[in-house]
């Protein structure tokens, strides 16, 4: 489902070989938190998804899981941002903006990340809408 719904939207989509559950399990016990079902389903066909200049509309999950993790016990990010615990990054835009989940509370909503001033504004209900909205762009 996830592959058609990306490639009738953004034909030049780079889909990744899929990932497996015991990878996605590692990394939710990495970070301490559950991925959402919709993630978890797409990046079971494939893990991530490039578009176009370099946009990483999905991560792989290893990435997900290390910057992640990197974002929330870095001292040098925790002086200048807002805590990242509550989100979970999954995608970047290729310039400076990245995508998350609000996990704590658990919520579908994506929001996006500006970096140069740490703003966090909603962007979608949910995976599906996200990827529609970031594919037009």
């Amino acid at each position: 489902m996830w592959r058609d719904l990306v490639a009738a939207m953004h034909p030049a989509a780079t889909f990744y070989p899929p990932t497996d559950t015991d990878i996605i399990r590692a990394a939710e016990a990495t970070l301490s938190q559950p991925l959402p079902q919709d993630l978890i389903a797409l990046l079971l066909q494939s893990d991530g998804i490039e578009g176009s200049f370099g946009a990483g509309v999905v991560w792989p999950i290893e990435r997900i899981a290390q910057d992640n993790r990197r974002m929330r016990h870095s001292t040098d990010l925790a002086g200048r941002f807002m805590p990242f615990e509550p989100l979970l990054f999954f995608a970047d835009d290729g310039a400076r903006r990245q995508y998350a989940v609000v996990r704590r509370p658990m919520r579908e909503d994506v929001f996006s990340w500006d970096r140069t001033d740490d703003s966090r504004r909603w962007f979608a209900r949910n995976l599906e809408e996200y990827l529609r909205r970031a594919l037009r762009s």
